[in-house]
């Protein structure tokens, strides 16, 4: 039978000789998922910053620098999580992927802020605070897309941009609806709890509706612009009313529900129906008949004693 130290012993050469099979990474290593676009290119890309309008902060992406695309880089993070490749151990769990982007949707945050109240060059456009600002507009902003959101004038052969907003929410309302048509097409559930329906193969299947398919898609696009120009477009859409709609029915509901409540506690607590009614005559007692066996056994207990006066000192 092994002893304490001996199984001690053991445990810790099994370690030792673990250790030395797995090597640990170093933790700034991480793991990518690369887009095949990117793949072929790998000679001219580069990492950049850019304000990333729907995160209100700057985002790192990937451009190449020949064909001017934009991959963002997204990044998903959970606790306690490593990565084992071969025999070794990357203790940075994170997984990153590329996700390719329309760049006229950072170009759109940066229009609606110099350009709204008078036309500008590109080259014109810089932020002290920022400069990535001018390299993003000059160097990966493709033009013929921007002249679809915005307003044009031409002089001395460069072109002035101003932001037109009317045709920016009839631009992202092409995309939304595209969206839907994509949504479908892939059976992207997208009605209640379409979480648990995506990830896992439910036996009963509810039925979605256009409107919660227009709504996801609504929110897709709009995570990509800033909060105004979203709720601008979910008004154009119609979403904004179907929301008020379902928020006042619901609001009703309950409003229903809470004055019924109300009006059953008033009617049981209210002081006005705990007011005394005035006593109505109580009926006459009539007296009860007494029996003969009942008066013989009264006649024979006159003089006897109670059984209690037998157990008095």
């Amino acid at each position: 039978m092994a002893t304490r130290s001996k199984l001690t012993k053991n445990k810790e050469e099994l370690n030792s000789s673990s250790s030395k099979n797995i090597k640990t990474l170093d933790a700034e290593k991480k793991v990518f998922f690369f887009d095949k676009q990117l793949l072929s290119a790998s000679e001219n890309l580069k990492f950049e910053y850019f304000y990333h309008p729907g995160k209100g902060k700057p985002a790192l992406y990937v451009v190449d620098e020949k064909s001017r695309k934009l991959f963002e880089i997204l990044e998903f993070s959970e606790p306690h999580r490593s990565w084992l490749i071969d025999d070794q151990v990357c203790s940075n769990g994170k997984l990153y992927l590329t996700a390719p982007v329309d760049p006229t949707f950072l170009a759109l945050f940066y229009l609606k802020k110099f350009c709204s109240k008078r036309a500008m060059a590109l080259d014109d456009i810089v932020d002290d605070d920022d400069p990535s600002v001018h390299k993003f507009l000059t160097n990966y902003t493709i033009i013929e897309l921007l002249e679809v959101v915005a307003d044009v004038k031409i002089a001395a052969e460069t072109k002035y941009f101003k932001y037109n907003s009317n045709r920016t929410i009839a631009w992202l309302a092409v995309k939304v609806k595209n969206l839907v048509q994509r949504l479908k097409k892939e059976s992207i559930y997208c009605g209640v709890s379409s979480l648990s329906q995506n990830y896992k193969k439910s036996e009963v299947t509810q039925t979605v509706e256009e409107v919660d398919y227009l709504r996801n898609a609504c929110d897709i696009v709009g995570s990509c612009v800033d909060l105004s120009v979203h709720e601008e477009l979910k008004q154009y859409l119609g979403i904004k009313e179907i929301e008020n709609k379902a928020a006042n029915n619901k609001r009703k509901s309950v409003n229903s529900e809470n004055g019924l409540a109300k009006k059953i506690k008033l009617e049981e607590g209210c002081p006005e129906n705990n007011i005394e009614e005035s006593p109505k005559p109580a009926a006459p007692v009539k007296e009860k008949k007494i029996t003969a066996k009942e008066k013989a056994l009264a006649k024979g207990a006159k003089g006897s004693k109670s059984i209690s006066s037998f157990f008095k000192k």
